[in-house]
């Protein structure tokens, strides 16, 4: 029987082919055909950084964003702490305050409702989150409600003097600023703020009171009798539309019903200049070259160029053709019967 030959050679490949599979759960990355392995991705078989690593860096990030008037991107930096430790009040407060300066009243009402503190404070941002949002109204509640419980919290008033502004009650707005400006302690910043505030609260209560009454004294409209004067009736249909007769015109019928004259052949039209049968017609071998035209082949035959050339030249041109001098008209009494060439003027090249 034949020997069978040992398979020492297939078992060592399979186990070199299994020794260089990557480990399960490793992720495989490129080839290497020198090395005849599969490299392993840096990216992947590297360690995530620890959460305190992580949070450290992007506060960081976000201290240098704000510092350089970069909010938009702040805010992405919140999300991403937040992401990491949703219970961060500070990140949240943070996140709150950019929110308020770019001017994103609608994200930070909802970061508002949802958090579960009822406090004072939280309140007070709703309300003005609401004033913001123009919903006055409910601004108020949340006041007046604050107002019940006796809140310590001075923004409160002056929110309901800005309040009370937009809904045009100037009267109350200035009696709550002037208390505010009676008993609170403020500071160079609210002081300004609510001096400007005061001023044009002031502003709008002396035009209601006098200086609408001046205006119209200065424009000379007598208000009196203004108001006894009707009011005038408004313009009805039939009045503001013109009414329209048609009226037959009988020669407009006659032009109407009568057929369009034919027309004639139009009429060549000349120059201003020209006069039909006193100015001479133009040369009728202009388009001709003028050594070719028949005035110029005639002078040339009577300088003594010869007989057959002139007869040639004229009786060709005369019939309104440019006939070319016969191979025949050689010059008479030349007995070569050489050809001159065109141009050449009858001179051969010499012999080399």
């Amino acid at each position: 029987m034949p020997s069978q030959k040992p398979k020492a050679g297939k078992t060592a490949s399979t186990s070199t082919k299994e020794a260089n599979k990557p480990p399960i759960g490793e992720k495989k990355g490129n080839y290497n055909p020198r090395r005849k392995i599969h490299t392993l991705d840096p990216a992947a078989s590297k360690k995530p950084k620890p959460v305190e690593v992580r949070i450290k860096q992007l506060f960081g990030s976000l201290c240098a964003q704000i510092d350089g008037g970069h909010l938009a991107n702040a805010i992405k930096t919140c999300d991403k702490i937040l992401r990491l430790t949703p219970d961060d009040t500070d990140v949240i407060q943070t996140k709150l305050f950019l929110l308020l300066q770019t001017d994103q009243y609608s994200r930070a009402l909802d970061i508002v409702e949802t958090l579960s503190n009822g406090s004072d404070s939280r309140q007070l941002e709703k309300a003005y989150l609401l004033y913001r949002l123009h919903k006055e109204k409910e601004a108020k509640a949340i006041v007046d409600q604050a107002k019940g419980k006796e809140a310590s919290d001075g923004g409160f008033a002056h929110l309901n003097a800005q309040i009370a502004y937009r809904l045009g009650d100037y009267t109350t707005s200035k009696e709550i600023y002037d208390r505010i400006l009676d008993e609170g302690e403020l500071n160079a910043e609210e002081q300004t703020d609510i001096t400007t505030n005061v001023t044009a609260v002031q502003s709008h209560i002396d035009f209601l009171q006098s200086g609408f009454y001046d205006s119209l004294r200065a424009s000379g409209v007598n208000v009196s009798q203004l108001e006894d004067t009707p009011a005038p009736a408004p313009p009805t249909a039939a009045s503001t539309l013109p009414i329209v007769v048609a009226q037959k015109d009988p020669a407009s019928e006659e032009s109407i019903s009568a057929p369009a004259a034919a027309k004639g052949p139009r009429k060549g039209r000349l120059p201003k200049h020209v006069v039909l049968g006193v100015t001479p017609m133009p040369d009728p071998e202009r388009w001709i070259k003028k050594r070719e035209r028949t005035y110029v082949t005639f002078a040339q035959g009577r300088k003594g160029k010869g007989k057959g050339k002139r007869e040639g030249a004229t009786a060709g041109y005369s019939q309104g053709v440019s006939v070319a001098p016969a191979v025949a008209g050689v010059m008479e009494g030349s007995g070569s019967g050489h050809i001159p060439k065109s141009g050449g003027g009858g001179k051969g090249r010499k012999k080399k």
